[in-house]
């Protein structure tokens, strides 16, 4: 085992300050952080996470709480307002992985009625950061995180 620190730079864009989600994070499956009133920009920190050594190791942002009201389409089928939750960038243990996590992120949206994919495939959205949808963001990463960084990037 591993203590590590994770920080995840996020933030909302939002038409509407009311407009809250829940947001949580499991490490390996396990919840360790959750906000069921999430609606300002926040950066989430999680301090000594247990991590297995030597193993993939699984971060997953769960995103829930997003209403079809929270998207307005005009009658043309134009986009007019919608929110968005972005992770903006990810640290292990204070080193900026800057935009290399987008290479090795992926997102499972929950697909609204009428917006399912034909192929089980496109379920999964590799490399998005920008969610608008209720889902899970899945960052994978190994242990020694030094080594699995000089080794990846």
């Amino acid at each position: 085992m591993e203590k590590i620190n994770i920080e995840l730079v996020t933030e909302i864009t939002t038409w509407k300050p009311s407009q809250s989600l829940n947001i949580s994070v499991l490490i390996n499956g396990k919840e360790v952080w959750q906000d069921k009133e999430y609606k300002i920009n926040q950066d989430i920190e999680l301090k000594d996470v247990e991590v297995e050594d030597g193993v993939e190791n699984t971060l997953e942002l769960v995103i829930d709480g997003m209403k079809s009201d929270y998207t307005l389409v005009g009658e043309n089928g134009v986009l007019l307002k919608d929110v968005m939750f972005h992770v903006k960038n990810v640290f292990l243990d204070d080193i900026d992985l800057g935009s290399v996590f987008q290479h090795v992120c992926e997102y499972y949206p929950t697909f609204p009625e009428g917006w399912e994919p034909d192929n089980e495939e496109d379920r999964c959205m590799p490399g998005t950061v920008d969610l608008g949808w209720n889902g899970r963001w899945v960052f994978k990463f190994e242990s020694p995180v030094y080594l699995w960084m000089l080794e990846n990037f």
